[in-house]
């Protein structure tokens, strides 16, 4: 088995941005750009045939090398800046310190920085007549593609991500989101898009200028199957938005759909920086094909055996027999790997930061149903002082799930534990009617991580339509906790059977008090008291319908005073109203109820809805329903 990649892909330690919101380190980033890893052989050609020195001066030489070796490289020496790195042994050699530079006998000095002005500037005096500089300069993508030309590594310089797209015998994907980088000035932000396919080769690469601060913009694969004379296509879309500002993380709503009406399916952006696991995919019931698409997300190829499907909670595991090229993409059947394995049990992928966040796809009766997994936490352990916190926070950490109108849908939930010191569960869930009105407290027990059962929200419910459920701690069987709850919400249309699936995370509500972060914000320091949500809008005669809910985990504002604003494909204002939720409530609603066929006509096409509350903050997952019963379910994103 290879050994898993030696590097940090999520790294917010200089805080650039106060909140939530973080797209991942940019040294990572900027080594595994598309634009970046072309140049690794002129890197490596100005480095062969020579005597070279080497000089770490941010201790950046390993990680580079395990994505880009030198093998052909003669090294003399290698030089380190902090001295507590000497005699340590790299490519061959035992460090020494820079201030000994002047004694080396090598015609290149290799230094490991994309600084690295800054670093020879400050030994210029000691460096030896003639001695040629080399470094990750070559590697450096264009001034063209830079927010800021002055810090080569600001997160805003790599606000990269990948989407899966397809393309196929009248089934496809689509990206839906806005220019919200202009919500906080950027002037005239665009994209660079590159298509990769299976097999990791480029088909096509280009640029896309976005429009006015909070217009929308869309991906369809059936334009890039026009643009790249291209008839099906399978494969990663590396998207890097330049020229923004104030947020370095590229947020989409992936819609997947069919000529026929049969398909219909969404999910989201797929975290810009891989991590070591993925849980929360779940086995196949009876009569279903679940596949984990695989994303490549290193320019270099990952080696079969490198990567495990496991069970979660149990020993049961299977190692992925084969190899992913450089940007590749394939898929998993999850019971090739694991045949004897079925719902509810649920699985997890060791990736070893090999691929970016998995989606999952389930085939049932012919209906292909898109979703993802999340990340499992490595870095977490139990925090005793949860347990002491419910005279501030009450229920203190909350995971509210809708449930749809019980009527038209059923609503099957799964606790699904995301980080590796989650052995059991203590689980309580809180069901409350869309006035929010507690209908329930229904204890869950200790749930073991490799037995966790599935249960029905919609039953809980009782006589009322609608509403939602909080998963919480049960404090009661003494287990300390962590706060990393998450679970899988599945939905079944009752008469066509059609499924769409959620998963998410818990989080404090509406608390003035904060505890590590908690209520967390998305742009400012805690606590996030405030909404601002995005809704896509799918063109008619499909419907879009929007579930939102305001979680309370202590008490907070009886009512909410939300506003939802109206816009058109270019950003401007069409029409605003006002609607309220209760405290504990929720709202399910249809754009084709709430605005007229006059103003959604006026909106058109790429419209898009805001959901924007002053007061408290809300929690919402938008659906896009068609005809015979197809639909669609995700959590909502804010920027």
């Amino acid at each position: 088995m290879a050994q898993p990649l030696n590097i940090t892909t999520y790294d917010n330690s200089n805080q650039w941005r106060i909140g939530n919101n973080f797209g991942g380190n940019a040294f990572f980033k900027a080594l595994v750009h598309p634009l970046a890893a072309r140049q690794i052989d002129t890197l490596r050609a100005q480095l062969t045939g020579k005597k070279v020195a080497v000089y770490d001066p941010q201790n950046q030489l390993e990680i580079f090398l395990s994505l880009y070796p030198l093998p052909f490289v003669s090294v003399t020496d290698v030089y380190v800046q902090d001295v507590t790195k000497l005699g340590e042994t790299h490519m061959g050699k035992p460090t020494q310190s820079i201030a000994d530079c002047k004694n080396t006998t090598a015609d290149v000095l290799f230094v490991a920085s994309f600084e690295a002005d800054k670093y020879v500037a400050q030994i210029n005096a000691l460096l030896p007549a003639n001695l040629e500089i080399v470094s990750f300069n070559t590697l450096k993508i264009l001034n063209h593609f830079l927010t800021d030309t002055k810090n080569y590594l600001a997160p805003l310089n790599f606000c990269t991500n990948l989407v899966l797209l397809r393309e196929q015998n009248g089934f496809h994907t689509t990206v839906r989101s806005a220019n919200y980088w202009g919500q906080y000035g950027a002037a005239a932000p665009k994209l660079w898009l590159c298509l990769f396919n299976e097999q990791g080769e480029v088909l096509g690469e280009w640029e896309e200028n976005l429009g006015a601060a909070g217009s929308t913009f869309s991906i369809d694969s059936r334009d890039i199957a026009k643009r790249l004379n291209l008839e099906n296509f399978t494969g990663s879309l590396f998207i890097h938005a330049t020229h923004i500002a104030g947020h370095d993380v590229m947020k989409y709503a992936l819609d997947v759909w069919s000529d026929d009406g049969k398909q219909l399916s969404a999910t989201h952006d797929s975290n810009p920086w891989p991590a070591d696991i993925y849980g929360g995919i779940p086995a196949p019931q009876t009569g279903e094909i679940v596949s984990v698409w695989l994303q490549n997300t290193w320019p270099l190829p990952i080696p079969a055996n490198s990567m495990t499907l496991n069970v979660t909670g149990t020993e049961q595991f299977a190692s992925i027999p084969f190899a992913i090229p450089a940007f590749g993409t394939c898929a998993l059947n999850v019971t090739d790997a694991l045949p004897n394995v079925a719902f509810p049990q649920q699985l997890e992928l060791h990736s070893h930061k090999y691929v970016v966040r998995p989606r999952h796809e389930i085939t049932r009766n012919n209906q292909k149903l898109w979703s993802h997994s999340n990340v499992k936490r490595t870095d977490l352990k139990p925090d005793p002082v949860l347990a002491t916190l419910a005279p501030i926070f009450g229920k203190g950490f909350i995971l509210p799930i809708p449930i749809l109108p019980t009527a038209d849908f059923s609503t099957t939930l799964l606790p699904t534990p995301m980080a590796t010191c989650q052995d059991s569960l203590p689980l309580t869930a809180f069901v409350y009617n869309n006035k929010g009105e507690k209908i329930r407290e229904q204890a869950l027990g200790l749930q073991q991580a490799g037995s966790i059962t599935a249960f029905s929200a919609s039953a809980l419910l009782g006589d009322n339509t609608t509403g939602h459920i909080e998963l919480a701690y049960d404090f009661n069987h003494n287990v300390a906790v962590d706060g990393w709850l998450h679970a899988l919400a599945r939905v079944t249309h009752r008469t066509s059977q059609h499924q769409a699936e959620t998963s998410f995370g818990a989080h404090i509500y509406n608390s003035a008090a904060v505890y590590k972060g908690e209520p967390q914000s998305y742009t400012a320091a805690a606590p996030g008291l405030t909404t601002r949500l995005f809704l896509r809008l799918a063109p008619e005669p499909f419907k879009t319908a929007c579930h939102l809910i305001y979680p309370v985990s202590k008490e907070w504002r009886d009512t909410s005073s939300t506003t939802l604003i109206l816009k058109n494909q270019a950003g401007d204002v069409v029409a605003e109203t006002g609607i309220t939720i209760p405290a504990n409530g929720s709202l399910f609603w249809y754009y084709q109820e709430v605005f007229d066929a006059k103003t959604r006509a006026k909106a058109g096409n790429g419209a898009s809805l805001i959901v924007r509350d002053t007061t408290c903050r809300l929690f919402g997952f938008h659906a896009v329903v068609g005809e015979a019963g197809a639909f669609s379910l995700d959590h909502m994103f804010g920027f």
